[in-house]
């Protein structure tokens, strides 16, 4: 561990050693991904302790960038919380469907993608997002599929005869700010929000800064 750790310092030290491990560190994480030796990393223990601490308030969870992950299903253990829970890459999402087999509680699973409107969109499986550039993947080339599903949050949970959501956390790779710009009225009235916010990230011909009136136009809508 400690050579693991010189070896990263010796990295971060270094601008030319850092430009050549970056694209490296990509291309490898890539051809894991590929040949399904890819795992991603579980929720960071600050994520279970809040909710940990919150579970017990909430009857509606809406989790957008599932994953494969049931963590929130398996904290709050039979408490009668009904769960939405949205993942876009479909390998992700048959792995998600196979664990949430072993659980009662009432779930409802979309492989679906999340945003500002009702459509279609691409999908970039190195990125992980609807995007073709994020901040760790430059024009992507991996596209999964054009004609993905796209949904709005507001549209689809009052379909569902949703009314109130008590907990809603966003994690696809810096399209949150579109995610919550489609959860419409229901924003205002969310208890919890856990979300990443992708500065940079284009809509349009416009990208999302951190100004305070961009955060003031999502949650006046």
């Amino acid at each position: 561990m400690k050579l693991i750790s010189s070896i990263k310092a010796c990295v971060k030290r270094s601008p030319h050693l850092l430009r050549f491990a970056k694209p490296v560190y990509k291309f490898c994480c890539n051809q894991a991904r590929m040949l399904g030796l890819y795992r991603a990393p579980r929720m960071l223990q600050g994520e279970l302790n809040f909710f940990s601490a919150i579970n017990k308030q909430c009857k509606v969870v809406v989790d957008v960038g599932a994953r494969y992950d049931t963590d929130y299903i398996e904290i709050s253990g039979g408490n009668g919380i009904e769960y939405y829970l949205f993942e876009i890459n479909p390998k992700f999402y048959a792995k998600l469907k196979r664990k949430l087999l072993r659980f009662n509680e009432n779930v409802h699973a979309e492989n679906v993608a999340v945003g500002e409107r009702n459509g279609f969109t691409e999908y970039f499986e190195d990125s992980e997002s609807v995007l073709r550039s994020t901040t760790g993947v430059k024009n992507s080339s991996m596209k999964l599929g054009s004609d993905i599903e796209m949904v709005r949050l507001d549209h689809y949970l009052s379909s569902k005869h949703v009314t109130q959501v008590d907990f809603l956390k966003t994690d696809i790779e810096e399209y949150d700010y579109f995610a919550l710009v489609g959860f419409g009225e229901f924003l205002n009235a969310c208890r919890y929000i856990q979300f990443e916010l992708g500065i940079g990230a284009p809509i349009d011909d416009a990208i999302v800064t951190i100004e305070a009136s961009v955060i003031h136009d999502i949650t006046t809508g």
